[in-house]
C-alpha cells in the first residue's frame, strides 16, 4: 500500500481507528483526571504476558496489535472492514511480525472465529469496537481477561444537541449496569470500571469541518437507531457555526469526549444458584 493511500485512509478514519498524528486529529485535550488513552495502554501491557494468547476485536488496521506482538506468544486480530485490514496485513510485513494472525468477517454473523480454538484466549480486548458475544466468550480460557473501552452516551453530546441529531429517548440497555448484567449472564463479572470525561480542540472551525468530514466525525453526529448521518456543508454549516460561537474557547473549539472501560473475567464455575444445582446434581450422579 503506497503513502498516499495510508495518508488516506488515515484522513477517513482518524481517530476512529486510533490514527495519532492527522490532519483531523486534536490540537490539545483536557483530562480531568485521568486519560483512557494511557489506562487503556497500562492494562494492555498488564495482561499481555509473555507465552499468552490474545485478540484484538476490532483491530482495525492494525496499530495496538503491532505494538502487543513482541509481548505475547500469538496475537489474532478480527475486522469486517477490509481497507483498513490491507493496511494492517502490510504493517506485520513491515514490522516482519510472525506471530500474528489476521481474521476478516463479523464477530456476530460470520463462522470466521471458529479458526481460533475454544478455551485458548488468555486476554482479549476492543478499544471502541463490538461487545464480547457468546461465540467469543468460548474462545476465552477460564480466568481469561476481556478489556473494553466504549464510547459513552455523553460523547459529543453538545454537538448532537445542536445538530438536532441528539435522541432523547432512552436506550436502557446501553447503560453500564445492563450490559454488565448480559456480561454475567456470559460469564464474564468485572474486575474493573472506570468513566473518563475529558475534552479535545480544535483550532478553528475549518478544522473542526475536516472532521466531520470524516468517518469519525460522521459517527459523532450518528445516532445507530436512524443510521450514519454524515456532514453535509449545504445542510449543516449553520449549525457549525452556532455550535462554534458557543464552543470557542482561549484553547480552541472545545468538544466534549466520554469513555468507559471495563476489566472482565471469565468464571469458571456456575455463576446463578440454579446453575449450581444442576451442575451438582450432575457431579453427584456421575
Amino acid at each position: 500500500m503506497s503513502n498516499d493511500s495510508i495518508h488516506q485512509l488515515a484522513q477517513q478514519y482518524g481517530p476512529f481507528a486510533s490514527f495519532t498524528h492527522t490532519d483531523i486529529g486534536p490540537i490539545a485535550y483536557d483530562y480531568h483526571g485521568d486519560s483512557p488513552v494511557e489506562e487503556m495502554q497500562r492494562l494492555l501491557e498488564r495482561y499481555a504476558q509473555a507465552g499468552s494468547q490474545i485478540l484484538d476485536i476490532g483491530c482495525g488496521a492494525g496499530q495496538t496489535l503491532c505494538s502487543l506482538a513482541g509481548r505475547v506468544r500469538h496475537i489474532w486480530g478480527i475486522d469486517r472492514n477490509q481497507e483498513l485490514l490491507t493496511l494492517a496485513r502490510q504493517s506485520l510485513v513491515d514490522n516482519a511480525i510472525s506471530n500474528a494472525t489476521l481474521l476478516s468477517g463479523d464477530v456476530v454473523t460470520d463462522d470466521i472465529i471458529e479458526q481460533i480454538a475454544d478455551d485458548s484466549i488468555d486476554m482479549a480486548f476492543s478499544q471502541r469496537g463490538p461487545n464480547m458475544n457468546r461465540q467469543l466468550v468460548r474462545k476465552l480460557r477460564a480466568d481469561g481477561i476481556f478489556i473494553q473501552e466504549l464510547v459513552s452516551s455523553a460523547n459529543s453530546y453538545p454537538l448532537q444537541e445542536i445538530f438536532g441529531r441528539k435522541s432523547y429517548s432512552p436506550y436502557i440497555y446501553g447503560e453500564q449496569q445492563v450490559l454488565l448484567s448480559q456480561y454475567a449472564e456470559l460469564a464474564l463479572l468485572p474486575i474493573s470500571s472506570k468513566e473518563y470525561m475529558y475534552e479535545s480542540y480544535y483550532r478553528d472551525r475549518d478544522h473542526l469541518e475536516m472532521l466531520l468530514q470524516s468517518h469519525n466525525g460522521t459517527a459523532l453526529i450518528s445516532d445507530w437507531r436512524w443510521g450514519d448521518r454524515p456532514y453535509l456543508p449545504e445542510h449543516d454549516r449553520k449549525a457549525l457555526d452556532l455550535y462554534v460561537q458557543y464552543n470557542t474557547t482561549s484553547k480552541g473549539i472545545r468538544l466534549l469526549g466520554q469513555r468507559r472501560i471495563f476489566v472482565l473475567r471469565k468464571r469458571s464455575e456456575p455463576f446463578y444458584p440454579i446453575d449450581c444445582a444442576i451442575h451438582n446434581s450432575r457431579t453427584s450422579n456421575q
